[in-house]
């Protein structure tokens, strides 16, 4: 079985070194018949960013760190998917490597599974689906159809999914890069086959056989039976294993043996599943096997290469060594995973209990998990921007896992490796790691190791295993999708002129696993890109020795001269920044360390050795005036003396012109000064006598069994003060006979000092009336049966039983107060007999959830029409909850729960405002297209770009009503658009410019027409009218045009008749005839008159002519 399933089985409760974080089981839901797939295996972790492709891509190439290589693809259109989460799911966490995920539950709580396949919120204990976050990245979903071992893979089946590729920039050396990725397995396998019924009942155990299981094939065409895991507190199981607590919903047994003949195992082979992989990745199998009651039990796991029908691995597994490790072939993608029963585990099966059908049964496994191995790379590297020589520079290395299982951090399982360039050494004891984003349970790394090799200058830090914040026990990895810091420091030294220094990193470590299989070698090294960071020369102590201040009365005066100096080479060096110094001119470390050390003895100090014989004398002067030990004409005759011998000391110094003649004539004085002490005997030997009588008693004390450690620690407090006033009153004694009077007393007192014996007794009281209010609460709960108040209690007095004898073994207060406050804690936390209700009040819960995102995602509903839907899902919830919580019986909840659960399903969300509102939309379109349509004022090609316009007025109302949410929103969306619409209008520019055009010509031919002279005004303005009748003319045919092209026909015509319009010219031609006939025969007359001369004649003919131009 895998012991990470049920809630139950706790670090807190059974100390056996799993952790908290337990796997739910798994709904079978995918088509294929016994293989989950890669798409399966690969959906998608809720609330997890997407992920780089590539498992070595780098994030920048500055920080030098490995980007997170899992990008997670979208689950497929077609694929089944679970119900989603309620919003207040508590974090989960995967079995011995997953990663704790968002919504981190108390560091005190586990998880929890749901009987059902259904991920159910509790405040307690939970365990996430397979699908969902709680998992890691990768999820897989059993199938649901069997098929048998030996029959051929559907067409159809998936392939297997290629690793991911390999960015050109990645990292040459990349081990267990197949761990993460597409493709890489991360589910949890389950025998909850909806249609296999077990019976609860543990007084008369029954095993439900069958030769058929959905997404299973069974061995041979064989035959497996299931037993309900509330049996296993039946005689079937072993009741003192805390590991088959952890059994949940359908419990598979493997085996069994006909009670009267050993050789008939019932047709009983095993069971087989087929699951996808990628190759060269790690595979962990996580599960145990169940014991029955006479502790027996094991089964073969058995692993084929599914294309070529090879075995690869054998191995036997029992009651211990739950995370087992198989390294995948290069060549192989698809794995058969056969459960066999281990027969030969059970050949006396004698004290096994016989079932009512004749057999004994063993080989119990309930759910099988299966995960990838870890991956770590360099996540992130935080570098200042610069390194100064001769000073300590911060590493920060992020080290990340995003494969689907733990890397070990236990003893000598990590190792990270950094060679450290030439001139850079390791700084001693400044490692510090960390877990930015947590790990699990509030771990914490023990200290790493740490090993400086000088001579290959390569520091090696190494884990020693993991802790909890409290002490505890705790799973020691790293888990999948959290990340470890370590910050270390070095010292920049011996770099002789600025340059570039690389760092190669390698990272030593292996996939966390309880078995081997086959020998396989976990451990892996990757070998990181190298990282540069540049170093400047140091300054500082140049600087600080210019800016220092010189009072030239401490110093000789040639000693000064030869110091400002200095100073100027010094001023020189520090302004090569700012005199822009190329960097191959500038000073090396040398040349600035060789000035610091010349400015540095350039001054012959003479104070600091005088102060020096000052101070010396005056705690000579000091100690004597202050000593209690001698009288005061001993301390006058030691301060003359102390005084001669500084005064002598300092001449002898101001007679010297060197550093050394100072030192030594200082160091001369100090070694006279030193010899001016008295020796005092009385007050140091009682004081001694004293010393020895307090180390007795606190060696009497410790050894007695009787007080906690604070209790003695009280008295030996007594002790400690008794002892500090006698010596000091010693120094005020005067006399023998006070001293020795002092330090009688004070022995007596030591002596006679006892700690107390009290504190255990009052913490048992205050532990039984806990214990006895809690037996005394149980009954007291709505949310329990009788079965369940009776099975609390009894667990109640378990853990008194165990708080008692853990109390009394304390041995200091402190230990004593968190120890009764622990126990106290357990028995007041015994809340688990509740389930029944609890899991009906959470499906409750999570379908009300379900119903309310059904709810939201109907496109065309308001927020009111979702909210009013709502509103009846809150109602029926809570009626709900209250019509469970008042029932007794677990069959009266099931069918309270079932009416329910019916009840909100029904609740659907009303969508009437939207469509209604589109309707008024779509009306308020066809009437304004058909009022357009009917206009004559328009051409066709005017109408067809105001139905475009219509057209798009429409569609933006519509888009605006999907994006409105509130009622009022769909109104003003509605409005909006029904205005917009009836503001569109057909152009009429065509037919007006037209007849404008037309008047124009009009205009022009009247004009023609009143110029030609030739016709009368009664004649011009019967052509005018004509003009006139061709426009009204004109105007009805282009009124009557259908299209622009009509238009401009009719126009055209129109002015060719306008301008063929002329006025008649009759009378003028007639009335000038006539004069000229009068003429021409009134000239025949003159030149008739023979009476007349030449000349009268010609004057006559002109008088004619001149009559007719006036005419």
């Amino acid at each position: 079985m895998n012991l990470f399933r049920q809630q139950k089985f706790s670090i807190r409760k059974f100390n056996v070194g799993i952790f908290s974080a337990l796997i739910a089981t798994v709904t079978f839901i995918s088509t294929n018949p016994t293989t989950a797939s890669a798409a399966e295996q690969n959906q998608p972790a809720q609330n997890q960013p997407a992920q780089p492709a590539d498992a070595n891509t780098q994030p920048n190439a500055n920080a030098g760190a490995q980007a997170n290589p899992t990008a997670q693809p979208a689950t497929p259109a077609n694929q089944g998917q679970p119900a989603a989460q309620p919003a207040n799911q508590g974090g989960q966490a995967n079995p011995a490597g997953g990663a704790a995920q968002p919504n981190t539950q108390p560091a005190g709580q586990g998880n929890q599974a749901d009987p059902n396949n259904a991920a159910q919120a509790q405040p307690g204990n939970q365990v996430a689906p397979a699908n969902q976050a709680g998992q890691g990245n990768n999820q897989a979903t059993p199938n649901n159809n069997a098929t048998p071992a030996n029959q051929t893979q559907p067409a159809n089946a998936p392939a297997a999914q290629p690793a991911a590729p390999v960015a050109a920039n990645a990292q040459t050396q990349d081990p267990n890069a197949s761990n993460t990725g597409e493709g890489s397995i991360n589910t949890t396998l389950t025998f909850d086959d909806p249609a296999i019924s077990t019976n609860e009942n543990r007084q008369d155990p029954t095993v439900t056989v069958t030769d058929k299981v959905n997404g299973y094939s069974l061995i041979n065409n064989g035959k497996i039976g299931f037993v309900n895991s509330e049996l296993r507190r039946s005689d079937m199981f072993d009741k003192n294993n805390p590991q088959n607590y952890q059994a949940k919903g359908n419990v598979a047994a493997l085996g069994r043996v006909n009670a009267n003949d050993s050789t008939d195992h019932g047709n009983f082979n095993g069971i087989s599943k087929t699951v996808n992989v990628k190759p060269d990745s790690e595979l962990i199998i996580n599960f145990t096997t169940m014991q029955t009651n006479s502790k027996q039990g094991a089964t073969n796991l058995v692993i084929k290469d599914a294309k070529k029908n090879t075995e690869l691995a054998t191995v036997n597994v029992a009651k211990t060594g739950t995370a087992h490790l198989f390294k995948v072939p290069t060549d192989a993608d698809r794995l058969d995973l056969q459960f066999i029963p281990d027969n030969t585990a059970v050949a006396d099966a004698s004290r096994i209990t016989t079932n009512k059908d004749g057999y004994k049964y063993y080989s119990f496994i309930d759910n099988v998990g299966l995960f990838s191995g870890s991956h770590l790379y360099v996540k992130n590297r935080d570098l200042a921007p610069k390194a100064t020589n001769n000073k300590e520079f911060t590493i920060n290395t992020e080290i990340g896992n995003n494969g689907n299982f733990g890397a070990s951090l236990k003893a000598d399982q990590f190792k990270y490796e950094v060679t450290l360039p030439q001139g850079v050494t390791y700084v001693n004891d400044s490692l510090t790691t960390t877990f930015p984003n947590g790990n699990e349970d509030s771990t914490v790394l023990k200290n790493m190791t740490v090993n400086y090799d000088q001579t290959a200058n390569k520091v090696t830090f190494t884990s020693q295993g993991v802790t909890t914040a409290r002490g505890t026990h705790t799973k020691e990895v790293l888990f999948p999708d959290k990340s470890l810091k370590l910050s270390y420091k070095v010292n920049v030294a011996n770099i002789d002129t600025p340059k570039n220094i690389d760092f190669n990193e390698k990272l030593t470590y292996r996939t966390a696993s309880d078995v081997v299989i086959n020998n396989a070698q976990p451990e892996v090294t990757l070998t990181a890109d190298p990282f540069s960071v540049a170093v400047e020369m140091n300054k500082d102590a140049l600087q600080q020795q210019v800016n220092s201040q010189v009072d030239n009365s401490h110093y000789t005066t040639a000693s000064i001269a030869e110091y400002n100096k200095l100073k100027q080479q010094a001023d020189t060096i520090l302004n090569e920044d700012a005199n822009h110094v190329k960097t191959a001119n500038r000073a090396s470390q040398a040349d600035i360390d060789g000035l610091i050390t010349k400015l540095q003895a350039a001054l012959i100090d003479n104070q600091a050795a005088i102060a020096e014989l000052d101070a010396k004398a005056q705690e000579k002067v000091t100690a004597a005036q202050q000593s209690k030990k001698v009288t005061q004409d001993e301390v006058a005759a030691l301060v003359t003396k102390i005084n001669n011998d500084k005064n002598n000391a300092i001449a002898e110094i101001n007679k010297q012109t060197t550093a050394q003649g100072v030192t030594t004539e200082k160091d001369n004085g100090i070694a006279v000064l030193e010899q001016d002490v008295i020796t005092p005997t009385v007050k140091p030997q009682a004081k001694q006598d004293i010393i020895q009588a307090v180390t007795t008693r606190k060696q009497q004390i410790k050894k007695s069994n009787a007080s906690l450690q604070d209790e003695k620690d009280v008295a030996n407090d007594k002790i400690g003060k008794i002892e500090t006033k006698a010596i000091k009153d010693i120094d005020a004694a005067t006399t023998n006979a006070q001293v020795e009077a002092i330090k009688t007393k004070a022995i007596n007192d030591i002596n006679q000092t006892a700690p107390a014996t009290t504190a255990k007794a009052a913490a048992l009281d205050e532990f039984d009336e806990v214990v006895q209010a809690q037996i005394d609460q149980a009954p007291l709960n709505p949310d329990t049966t009788n079965e369940e108040v009776a099975e609390a209690i009894e667990r109640i007095n378990a853990a008194k039983v165990s708080g008692v004898k853990a109390i009394e073994a304390t041995t200091t207060a402190q230990d004593l107060e968190r120890v009764k406050n622990e126990e106290i804690f357990k028995i007041e936390n015994i809340t688990d007999s509740t389930q029944t209700k609890m899991d009906a009040y959470n499906e409750v819960k999570q379908a009300a959830t379900a119903r309310k995102a059904q709810n939201a995602t109907v496109s065309n509903a308001t927020n009111e029409e979702v909210a009013e839907a709502d509103a009846a899902v809150e109602a029926a919830q809570k009626q709900g909850l209250h019509d469970i919580q008042v029932v007794k019986s677990k069959q009266e909840v099931a069918d309270t729960k079932s009416k329910v659960l019916d009840k909100i399903n029904a609740i659907q969300t009303q969508a009437k405002v939207k469509p209604a509102a589109d309707t008024e939309v779509e009306n308020a379109y066809n009437t304004r297209k058909q009022e357009i349509q009917n206009s004559n004022a328009s051409t066709t090609e005017e109408k067809q770009a105001a139905y475009t316009e219509l057209d798009t007025k429409k569609q933006e109302a519509r888009t605006n009503l999907d994006a409105a949410n509130t009622n009022s929103d769909v109104t003003t969306a509605k409005d909006n658009g029904i205005a917009a619409i009836n503001q569109v209008q057909a152009a009429t520019t065509k037919k007006s410019d037209a007849k404008a055009e037309i008047a124009q010509k009009a205009s022009e031919r009247k004009t023609a027409i009143e110029a030609m002279n030739d016709s009368t005004t009664e004649e011009q303005q019967a052509a005018k009218d004509k003009v006139d009748q061709a426009v009204v003319t004109a105007n009805a045919d282009i009124d009557n045009a259908a299209a622009n092209a009509d238009v401009d026909n009719a126009k055209t015509t129109s002015e060719a008749t306008i301008a063929a319009i002329t006025p008649d010219a009759n009378v003028k031609p007639t009335a000038k005839q006539a004069i000229a006939d009068k003429v021409q025969a009134q000239e025949t007359a003159i030149d008739a008159n023979n009476g007349a001369t030449t000349e009268e004649k010609a004057a006559a003919k002109q008088q004619v002519q001149t009559e007719k131009n006036n005419s």
